[in-house]
């Protein structure tokens, strides 16, 4: 791994390995080429707002609450990004499926689409 001075990684040499299992491999690489108009992306994630499944009478409701219910990421995307349109659901690789809020010269906001099931 090359990296510039403030840590940004620059290059990358690897070895192709065609015979390996992707599902047994711990590390990918997922890359975009510089040649292509690059998109600004912030991703977000929304937890639960409290952390029990049914309070029970007894219970204080702000001892319940979940203290981090927002997970925002920046991110770069392909040219195609930017031909998106509100309420377009894409899948972004490694991260899921996310609903397209709001577009613009920005970049593009996108809320994951929980998958009713347990866990990240």
């Amino acid at each position: 791994i090359s990296k510039t001075s403030d840590n940004q990684v620059e290059s990358l040499d690897l070895e192709l390995h065609l015979a390996g299992d992707v599902k047994k491999t711990s590390k990918k690489v997922t890359w975009l080429s510089t040649d292509q108009h690059l998109v600004k992306v912030t991703l977000y994630d929304f937890d639960y707002l409290i952390t029990k499944d049914k309070l029970e009478e007894d219970d204080v409701l702000e001892d319940c609450l979940n203290d981090v219910t927002e997970t925002r990421t920046e991110a770069i995307a392909d040219c195609n990004v930017a031909g998106l349109k509100e309420d377009d659901i894409v899948q972004f690789d490694r991260k899921g499926y996310f609903r397209i809020d709001k577009t613009g010269k920005d970049g593009v906001v996108a809320f994951q689409i929980p998958t009713g099931k347990g866990g990240k």
